[in-house]
């Protein structure tokens, strides 16, 4: 009922409002009326069902204007407000049920389910001033009607207990069944009963067996579900949204690779089959994910298998800065942010990978941390098993994987400043690449930017020698964090300091840059401005000197 407050803040009754209170509400629908083959067949049946509505409360002397009708599409809901009109809900279920039974027009087989409930409602005319009611009496007996099997009538204890108080003769031989719970929408959990009289409605035999119908229902649904979804992001070109389905229809849909609602079909694989791009020749234009769709149809497949989805909450950190980088993912719905230091985020895209660093550099932390900013969802794989997946290295995929992460480090190093600050078009100069145990660098062509891994190098003998006497060795380490990175082969003009060659200790990741470059990027820089690359480069000179000479 509407109401507004007073001046002491107590409701009072619109007068605009009619009637609320306790009714009884039925609701009906036609068993698999989508499945009608034409709108006309669909008009039919509703016509017909009408009819028998009518007949129902002329049988039982109900008045039509003492009841109200909200249809809903392939049924509807019967309200019924005075109390002896309310104790005859279930007779009207019954009297139509019978009539469902005969064959009606055109022969069309009509099946109907009924759901029962005594709840609270409002009675008062919608926005086109027609009578209508609302209130959670119906929204309660739409939830039941949803778990009401075809031919039941399915009843809340709240309906027996205020509507029907004869003794089972006094009704004709009404029979109410042994209740049982059924949780509903948001946890919502109620008592329910099936009603029969005879074999009009489902007897109690029959519903008891088909009680627990949906658990079998409800897998098949969502398998079916998912199909759907495969479908309908493939037509949409949302590939990544169609391989998680893909993923969520192999856990639920599929036994020993088989797919179990039809032997004779397999949509994941049509899916990969689809995506992948492996070997074809593209259309041009022709859209595709950029990652998956090199991989071919076989290990796009293992990639889903290995997966597992991660639902997550506004809020929820997905992986944390210095963790082990144990794992990948590949964001589907939802928002998920890199937050960096200094406060600085950056969005990720559905379908990019997060993590990829783990697959090409094993040993490498988390670099980053990734929160949700609100409710989504990602696909996770263990990284070694992803690994394990990988096409020999060469390949498209692999080969598109590793050159991700290699712009990643580029990007984040020019985006950085510390070495290339306002120096605008050199992104071509730059190359990064894994360099193995035992590597030679050579310091006299080029300049090196770790980012991960460990190499030894020998000051120069003019600089170093010429003071202490000796050649030394240094050592520069760096964990793969994005603003630790550390140089060899420093030149400042033309000043050179690390020696000639720097030996690789462990498996080092690093960017380079030719040194005739460099020097002519120095060079066309202004020596008076303090963030010039001239300047850089000579303050990362000094910095090395003080290494050398006062070493920790």
């Amino acid at each position: 009922m509407a109401t507004k407050k007073n001046g002491n803040g107590q409701g009072q009754t619109n007068n605009d409002d009619k009637d609320e209170g306790i009714f009884a509400v039925l609701g009906m629908d036609i068993v698999a009326f989508s499945t009608l083959k034409s709108s006309d067949q669909m008009i039919q049946v509703i016509d017909q069902l009408h009819e028998w509505i009518v007949a129902a409360l002329d049988s039982k002397r109900i008045p039509r204007h003492e009841i109200t009708w909200s249809p809903a599409g392939d049924g509807g809901y019967l309200t019924f407000q005075k109390p002896h009109h309310c104790s005859l809900a279930f007779e009207v279920a019954f009297f139509i049920c019978e009539e469902a039974k005969k064959n009606p027009k055109n022969g069309m087989k009509i099946q109907l389910r009924f759901g029962l409930h005594s709840g609270r409602i409002k009675k008062n005319k919608d926005f086109s001033g027609i009578d209508n009611v609302w209130g959670d009496g119906i929204n309660i007996t739409s939830r039941i009607l949803a778990i009401s099997a075809p031919s039941q009538l399915l009843a809340s204890n709240q309906y027996i207990e205020n509507c029907i108080k004869n003794t089972e003769a006094e009704n004709g031989g009404l029979i109410v069944g042994d209740s049982f719970y059924r949780t509903m929408k948001h946890g919502q959990e109620i008592l329910v009963s099936n009603l029969h009289r005879g074999d009009t409605c489902l007897n109690k035999d029959d519903a008891s067996a088909l009680r627990w119908q949906c658990i079998g229902g409800l897998w098949k649904k969502m398998s079916q579900e998912y199909a759907f979804l495969i479908q309908d992001s493939i037509k949409s070109n949302d590939f990544i949204a169609a391989l998680a389905a893909g993923k969520l229809l192999l856990d639920f849909g599929y036994k020993d690779g088989t797919y179990l609602l039809d032997s004779q079909k397999d949509p994941v694989k049509d899916l990969c089959n689809r995506v992948s791009q492996y070997g074809k020749n593209r259309p041009k234009n022709a859209p595709s994910d950029g990652l998956f769709s090199k991989m071919s149809p076989e290990v796009l497949k293992n990639v889903l298998k290995f997966s597992s989805p991660l639902l997550f909450k506004a809020g929820d950190v997905i992986c944390e800065e210095n963790d082990d980088s144990d794992s990948c993912f590949f964001p589907v719905s939802g928002t998920i942010y890199v937050h960096l230091q200094g406060g600085k985020k950056i969005r990720i895209e559905e379908g990019q990978i997060i993590g990829e660093f783990s697959l090409w550099i094993p040993e490498i932390k988390r670099t980053a941390t990734l929160k949700a900013h609100d409710e989504g969802l990602c696909l996770k794989i263990n990284t070694e098993q992803f690994r394990k997946l990988l096409p020999p290295e060469g390949s498209n995929f692999t080969t598109e994987v590793y050159s991700i992460i290699k712009n990643r480090i580029i990007n984040n190093i020019l985006d950085s400043k510390r070495f290339f600050n306002n120096a605008d078009g050199i992104r071509h100069l730059l190359e990064c690449e894994k360099y193995y145990t035992g590597t030679q660098l050579d310091l006299d062509k080029k300049t090196y930017i770790i980012f991960h891994g460990k190499v030894e190098i020998k000051p120069c003998s003019t600089t170093f020698a010429a003071i202490t006497g000796k050649i030394d060795k240094l050592e520069i380490s760096v964990e793969g964090h994005f603003g630790s990175e550390q140089v060899v082969g420093i030149v400042a003009g033309t000043d050179r300091i690390d020696g000639k060659f720097a030996t690789v200790l462990t498996e080092t990741v690093a960017v380079s840059i030719s040194q005739d470059k460099l020097i002519a990027l120095q060079e066309d820089s202004k020596q008076e401005d303090s963030k010039s690359l001239k300047k850089i480069w000579q303050n990362l000179f000094t910095s090395r000197l003080t290494e050398i000479y006062f070493p920790r």
